[in-house]
């Protein structure tokens, strides 16, 4: 999943309101919101931020936070969040290896991956958003009963993660390789991609995992 490099993004990343990575303290992450008590989810490369967006306004008991480490992709997501401003949806500029720096031990209830790059050169496999050494940094960042949402229409990055959850002790509690005919999906919420993948009849992979306690 690619996005043209948008000009206007840098210029107007510095002048809107949204918090920066560096600029949040550890465990702060909860106080953005006005009820910082409800339970937390993150999408791991939010893009332009489609799918947080009609989470936020589907579910608004729920706190909502994007991960966005390019400018141009979160400079789409903050036009969206101006648009239809929720009170329950932030996004932060960072790299995902930096979560550590920013959330404490257990204080997300469940991550989101959808629809992230494949990375398919076997010399990138460490890139990949469900190598081990992320499935590291989700497992030490979920709470007791969270999870992690995993959606992709790249039938190789499927298989890898299916393995990567595997030998990292994952359980897999939901899958199917037929995502739009299955019972979990939500046609109310959907990523720009996961469009694409449907406009396109692409099939669509989907497991929910949890991680060993």
């Amino acid at each position: 999943m690619a996005f043209s490099k948008n000009p206007l993004a840098d210029p107007v990343l510095v002048t809107t309101p949204y918090k920066q990575g560096q600029t949040l303290s550890k465990g702060e992450v909860r106080a953005l919101f006005a009820h910082p008590n409800r339970p937390l989810h993150v999408d791991l490369g939010t893009g332009k931020g489609r799918f947080l967006t009609q989470s936020a306004r589907k579910y608004p008991k729920t706190n909502w936070i994007g991960i966005e480490k390019k400018p141009e992709h979160l400079f789409q997501a903050l036009r969206h969040r101006k648009i239809t401003p929720y009170s329950n949806l932030h996004y932060i500029w960072m790299d995902i290896v930096q979560l550590p720096q920013i959330f404490t031990p257990r204080q997300v209830n469940r991550f989101y991956l959808n629809f992230s790059t494949p990375w398919e050169e076997k010399v990138h496999a460490k890139k990949r958003l469900t190598h081990p050494r992320f499935l590291k940094i989700y497992r030490d960042l979920l709470s007791s009963h969270g999870d992690l949402i995993f959606k992709t229409d790249h039938s190789d990055f499927y298989d890898f993660s299916m393995e990567a959850f595997a030998e990292s002790g994952w359980e897999v509690l939901e899958q199917t390789d037929d995502f739009l005919h299955s019972e979990w999906h939500d046609p109310d919420v959907t990523s720009e991609w996961e469009e694409i993948s449907i406009d396109t009849g692409c099939n669509i992979f989907y497991a929910r995992v949890v991680p060993p306690r």
